[in-house]
């Protein structure tokens, strides 16, 4: 496929900030290059750590001049493309997120109510893990870290004195 038609396809069905976001990912992955395999160019856009490898450099004008982050981005360009949202990227993704999150970092926030809404995203996160489909048909594959993170957040909770 060539690239060109490539951008022109997202440009034409997706929001402005997608396209510009897709246009900055594929000039980095395919610099000098006017061909790319279609199930490439696929399975490229539907790794969540793309976005956030190739685009950090581009955070100021996603936030601020589109009032846009990469989540919406990710999903308007997995929507087109007919990639599902729940994937083994997105799983891995928070998963790694929330491992490498340590109980005593969160201990340590100083206030009181920053601590709770931390420790509260760290649950809702864990929780989106848990009743993801891709999660939940590859269970073995995740469950002893699924595990750890789910006895550091039960750690942190009663440390805490967090009832559920």
């Amino acid at each position: 496929m060539l690239i060109a038609d490539f951008l022109t396809n997202i440009e034409n069905n997706c929001s402005e900030i997608s396209s510009l976001c897709v246009k900055h990912i594929i000039d980095k992955l395919y610099k000098n290059i006017d061909e790319a395999d279609e199930l490439e160019l696929k399975q490229n856009f539907s790794d969540y750590n793309i976005y956030n490898k190739y685009l950090n450099d581009y955070a100021g004008t996603i936030y601020n001049k589109y009032s846009s982050n990469i989540d919406k981005v990710y999903i308007d360009i997995c929507n087109f493309l007919k990639i599902d949202i729940d994937n083994q990227y997105t799983v891995e993704h928070i998963i790694t997120k929330l491992e490498r999150q340590e109980p005593s970092s969160l201990l340590k926030i100083e206030d009181d109510d920053i601590k709770i809404q931390a420790v509260e995203n760290f649950e809702d996160k864990l929780n989106a893990v848990l009743s993801s489909n891709y999660y939940n048909k590859n269970k073995e594959q995740f469950n002893e870290r699924v595990e750890k993170i789910s006895k550091n957040l039960m750690l942190i909770k009663n440390v805490l004195q967090i009832k559920d």
